[in-house]
């Protein structure tokens, strides 16, 4: 029922609805994980697996509508190619990442609220990455105005826009993994830089600057792969398929770039 709950039509009027959606699927996807409570124990360690069911009930839902919304876009730059018009990457582009990124910052905003209101080892796994990041920088492995920090950590991220386009390209809608994981990590690290509830929108300006450059890079490599996939399926005769091809390895250099300036602003600013 909730893969079906909105149409291209409904949030064409109404974008918004992506942000909403994506913290009802989100929800239910906690709620769900909780009725699990599923736990392993590895070398006397005990794991709670709550916060990996989270990102993977929200994946289910939340695939087939991107999915869907991959196949516009790949149908409206066939309609393009076809009839000879030039549209800028903008235009062509404009919906699948505004929609997505409303739907990552509705992602956000719910894993940063159930943060606050379920136990802290529900989202061990997130808490765990959180840790290893931050243990980083307490090192003195990734230091500010450094650039082997700087090299450090465009390096990881180019790592994760690669694996983000392959995996949509393979998948469709492979990078709602990327998506939805990503969201979690960043909703669960700011409820633990805010004091109360009511300071999450406070403490969520502190990854702005960096964070924009980076997931719009994430959702770029996401509609690179998509886009090609798509069209790979179809069989489009080779002048089509070419054009695409071209269009998305410049979305792909779009994301490297963004990538860039991420991880400059995120060790030198």
């Amino acid at each position: 029922m909730f893969e079906s709950f909105l149409t291209i039509r409904e949030i064409e009027k109404k974008p918004y609805m992506m942000f909403v959606w994506a913290v009802i699927i989100s929800t239910v996807a906690v709620l769900l994980s909780a009725q699990i409570a599923y736990k392993v124990r590895f070398a006397s360690i005990t794991f709670d697996l709550s916060g990996l069911f989270v990102v993977l009930f929200t994946i289910i839902p939340a695939s087939y509508f991107l999915i869907t919304l991959l196949k516009t876009e790949e149908k409206m730059e066939e309609r393009e190619i076809l009839k000879y018009h030039k549209k800028s990457f903008w235009e062509k582009h404009e919906m699948y990442l505004k929609w997505v990124g409303l739907f990552f910052a509705g992602l956000t905003l719910s894993f940063s609220v159930w943060s606050f209101i379920l136990p802290q080892n529900f989202f061990q796994i997130q808490n765990v990455k959180i840790d290893q990041i931050q243990g980083r920088m307490t090192t003195g492995e990734y230091a500010h105005g450094d650039f082997g920090s700087y090299l450090a950590i465009v390096y990881n991220n180019l790592q994760v826009t690669l694996f983000a386009f392959i995996f949509s390209l393979i998948f469709g809608a492979g990078s709602v993994f990327i998506i939805s994981w990503n969201a979690s990590i960043l909703g669960v690290a700011i409820a633990r830089n805010s004091r109360h509830i009511l300071e999450i929108p406070v403490a969520s300006l502190y990854y702005l600057p960096h964070g924009i450059p980076e997931i719009l890079a994430y959702l770029c490599a996401g509609l690179a792969g998509g886009i090609l996939s798509a069209a790979i399926i179809k069989r489009n005769d080779t002048r089509v398929l070419k054009v695409i091809a071209i269009d998305s390895l410049k979305i792909m250099l779009l994301a490297v770039a963004l990538i860039f300036v991420a991880g400059f602003i995120e060790v030198y600013l």
